[in-house]
């Protein structure tokens, strides 16, 4: 497939739980935030220690600094990151990840203390192309003319933070969940007016409604029929069935209800696990999504089989979350199923250590302060951030630029309305005495961002420059995939603030920019 220089770098960059409750959030393996009604503290610096079977989780982001896929926070500096368009391949996303973008995390988790720390990371792409309808009332918009559903949680990227902000023919890439009815729920939506007269390559994600073996074909349940060579699909020899989650890459927009591809994703559970045709049975899944069918002892789930055994099946259209051993034929065994919540739950203390509140969230950002204006406005990991109504930790609110902040929330519109703040430095010691309100460091706790470096004198004298301009010392830090330091580029950095504000870098890799 042929595309401008322009649009690869324009579409090479580009996760936040669903809260209209639709959509498959692939999890395997434990969930160690915990679900709803879990009281959840932030992730202390743990050795990471792999668990049994395989470990693969996938969803939206909904946490950022590192990134935080249902319930647990991944380290991902190091991590091999697949592009969108080839997540079964060599092709490197070099960009950042955001807050909605759906992706599958692959590596070793601490199941106990909701840590983890990535190996492979593969972009689950959604839709690309031309908006041919918006509809501001019922709150959709169809890309190549399909439907899609906006939330208020919908994450907006680009030119505008509201649907009001886009327009017919601007050309966007929308990461989401498909639906059995054809529809597509957005949980990011990025759009870019400066590519309008770009050639792209057009992304259709669906669930497969019927198969023509005669002409080669298959049908999403929106009715585009597909048109497809089974060299084109990708992992090589994976079978696209009735029920399937696939993404088709073309060359041209449907027409007449008909497309042609130049490559055919699958996107299943078991694919997801094993990035392969061939699964590893046995592996232990839990998957999150929404109950498409029942029948007898099994149910399909956002297009992954699920046996039932004796559990009992939830309703149609329920949102659940499946945990259990994946089978030879990628059917997952279930030993326990969950109705969704709202959300999980975190408990904030007083002074005395004792719980004051406790509150629900659904994303959580781990970073430092940026474009501080007031507890109303300001900016961690890039993400605007209202906590004039939060608790905060032991009372202790004096937010500042560059201090470091654990927060934890409900994505609204585009703002993080926080449920519970936390300067990590100032309320460490606080329950023994030991606290130091005026301690704006991270309290020795990592986080990653990502950020423009530069140095004086590298490698002790430098900054990093993002929301703020954060002084850094690389002394000590190890570069991933054999990078050097090179004055401006844009980078992902793992470390922690120290007393005097200094971030000291642990490890570093090159990235791209949007």
């Amino acid at each position: 497939m042929i595309r401008s220089s322009a649009f690869i770098s324009q579409w090479q960059s580009r996760i936040q739980l669903i809260t209209s409750g639709v959509g498959a959030l692939l999890v395997l393996t434990a969930c160690g935030g915990g679900g709803s009604g879990t009281s959840v503290s932030a992730p202390p610096q743990v050795i990471v220690t792999p668990s049994a079977g395989v470990t693969t989780y996938a969803g939206p982001v909904a946490g950022l600094g590192s990134i935080i896929v249902n319930g647990v926070r991944f380290e991902t500096v190091g991590a091999f990151v697949h592009d969108g368009d080839d997540p079964y391949g060599s092709a490197r996303y070099q960009s950042m990840i955001g807050l909605g973008t759906t992706v599958a995390v692959a590596g070793s988790v601490d199941e106990k203390n909701a840590a983890g720390s990535a190996t492979d990371i593969r972009i689950v792409g959604g839709l690309r192309g031309k908006i041919t309808a918006i509809d501001l009332q019922l709150g959709t918009l169809r890309v190549n003319g399909q439907l899609v559903k906006i939330t208020n949680t919908t994450v907006f990227d680009g030119n505008t933070t509201t649907l009001a902000g886009l327009a017919v023919n601007n050309l966007v890439e929308v990461y989401g969940l498909p639906q059995s009815d054809g529809s597509f729920v957005a949980t990011r939506i990025e759009s870019y007016r400066d590519l309008y007269g770009a050639v792209s390559a057009v992304a259709l994600r669906g669930i497969v409604s019927s198969i023509s073996l005669t002409d080669g074909s298959f049908t999403f349940a929106n009715g585009v029929s597909v048109s497809y060579s089974g060299d084109k699909v990708v992992p090589k020899g994976a079978q696209i069935r009735v029920g399937a989650d696939v993404r088709v890459l073309s060359d041209s927009v449907p027409a007449n209800g008909k497309l042609v591809a130049t490559k055919v994703l699958v996107l299943n559970a078991a694919e997801l696990t094993s990035g392969s045709s061939t699964f590893a049975s046995g592996s232990i899944v839990k998957i999150k999504g929404i109950v498409d069918s029942v029948s007898g002892t099994s149910m399909v789930v956002s297009g992954t089989k699920v046996d039932l055994g004796n559990l009992t099946a939830p309703a149609i259209g329920a949102v659940v979350e499946v945990k259990g051993s994946l089978s030879a034929a990628g059917t997952i065994v279930a030993s326990q199923i969950e109705l969704e919540g709202n959300g999980r739950s975190v408990d904030v203390l007083g002074v005395n250590g004792q719980v004051v509140y406790t509150g629900n969230y659904k994303q959580e950002l781990y970073g430092i302060v940026g474009n501080y204006v007031s507890l109303s406005s300001f900016t961690v990991q890039g993400v605007q951030v209202d906590a004039s109504k939060a608790r905060f930790e032991y009372g202790v609110s004096s937010l500042a630029n560059n201090s470091y902040v654990e927060i934890k929330g409900n994505l609204v519109n585009g703002i993080l309305v926080a449920t519970k703040v936390e300067l990590k430095g100032a309320t460490t010691g606080i329950s023994t005495g030991t606290g130091n309100s005026s301690d704006l460091s991270s309290g020795n706790r990592n986080f990653e961002i990502y950020a423009t470096l530069n140095c004086t004198s590298y490698p002790s004298n430098c900054t990093l420059s993002g929301s703020s301009v954060l002084n850094a010392n690389l002394s000590a830090a190890r570069w991933e995939d054999g990078g050097q330091y090179v004055n401006g580029m844009y980078v992902e950095a793992k470390g922690y603030l120290d007393t005097k504000g200094v971030f000291q870098v642990i490890k570093i890799e090159a990235k791209k920019k949007r």
